[in-house]
Order: structure tokens, then C-alpha cells, then sequence
């Protein structure tokens, strides 16, 4: 079951399109949606980095209670079903579906804007800065992050979360690569607990 709660999202991915797969999640049992709307897609991508906020409050003023918003969303929502498609598959290490590749390519074919010199505290970097010509502009960023992924990562270290429980997944970049938790402050910490509590008991015979 699912329902849609007010945004709290979750940054612990190391990776765009991860966090993006993360925007759906389990809390206290139940599967939670943090992107209910279209304003909360926007607030995603201004705290993923990916939009400026003077970018989202135009898009905002353009598109928010429009068709257009409705479409992109509807969009966004099939995007992230892919990418976690993608994700589960790479994380029992199986390929990647062909669905999804065409679904980033089909964002990607939205693309539309210039480069541009910024700079940087070690000089200068070009940029590419997109134009608003249409809503669906906005999840460029988030498949362009899925083929960085897929062209330039190590598909090795996609995983998912090991409580069972959870459905959150993430690129594990330890030194060591045995991260398995999406967090130990949240799962780690269940674990240890809950193994603590069984060997009490264990110990106690019970």
C-alpha cells in the first residue's frame, strides 16, 4: 500500500538517479511517496542540486496547476520506476532491462540549452545551462545522472539496502565496499539492536 506524506527526502545515495529512486521509500511499514505533486518534484531537484531555485519558482510560475505539470510528473514517476528497475536488477547483479535505457533516453531527447563559462574556485568550467521550453526539460538532469552512471560507474557497487524491509538502494563508494546499510544511523542501528536482542535471549535461554 502507498500514500503520499509532506517531502522529507532522503540524500544518501552517493548518486543523483539513486537519490531520485529514493524518493519512494518504507517508513514504519508502509511505502511512502515523497513526490505527491508537482511542487514537490521542483523542491526535489533544487535540493538535489539539479535546479536553481530561481529556475523552479519560473517553472513554478509556468507550468504548476497546468497539464503540463501533470504530464511531467506522471513522467518523473515512470522514470523512477525504471531507475529502480535498474537498480534492483544491478544490485543482484543482473543486466540492465533495455526498458530502462530507453526510458532515460526518451528524457534525454528533451535536452535543449548552451554551454556556458562559470567559474570555479580552481578557474574556470563550462556548464550547460538549459532553456524552459517544456516541463519535461526538468527530469533531463536525473537521466543524464542514470547514463553518467551507466556509461562511467562501476554498475558493481549499485545495492540495496540488506534489511528486507527497506527498499532504498545506493552506490557504495567505501574504501572497502561493504556498505550495507542505507544507513546505520536508521537500518545499521535496527540491526545491531535487534541482533543485540537476540543474543540475550539466547543467553537467557528464552
Amino acid at each position: 500500500m502507498s500514500e503520499t506524506v509532506p517531502s522529507r527526502f532522503l540524500f544518501l545515495a552517493n548518486q543523483p538517479c539513486l537519490d531520485f529512486v529514493n524518493t519512494e521509500m518504507v517508513v514504519q511499514g508502509w511505502r511512502v511517496d515523497t513526490l505527491g505533486d508537482f511542487g514537490d518534484l521542483l523542491s526535489w531537484l533544487v535540493q538535489a542540486g539539479l535546479l536553481s531555485s530561481d529556475e523552479a519558482e519560473t517553472a513554478r510560475g509556468r507550468w504548476a496547476g497546468r497539464r503540463e505539470a501533470q504530464k511531467v510528473l506522471k513522467q518523473a514517476l515512470a522514470l523512477r520506476a525504471a531507475l529502480r528497475e535498474m537498480a534492483e536488477r544491478l544490485a543482484m547483479g543482473k543486466p540492465v532491462p533495455p526498458a530502462t535505457v530507453e526510458a532515460i533516453n526518451e528524457v534525454l531527447r528533451h535536452g535543449v540549452g548552451f554551454p556556458e563559462v562559470v567559474p570555479t574556485r580552481r578557474g574556470f568550467a563550462r556548464e550547460v545551462r538549459p532553456e524552459s521550453v517544456n516541463p519535461m526539460q526538468l527530469l533531463v538532469p536525473v537521466a543524464e545522472a542514470a547514463a553518467t552512471l551507466l556509461c562511467e560507474g562501476d554498475l558493481s557497487l549499485v545495492r540495496r539496502c540488506d534489511n528486507d524491509r527497506c527498499i532504498l538502494v545506493f552506490l557504495d563508494t567505501t574504501k572497502s565496499h561493504t556498505r550495507r546499510w542505507c544507513s546505520m544511523s536508521a537500518c545499521g542501528n535496527r540491526s545491531k539492536v535487534a541482533a543485540h536482542q537476540r543474543r540475550q535471549r539466547d543467553r537467557s535461554g528464552g
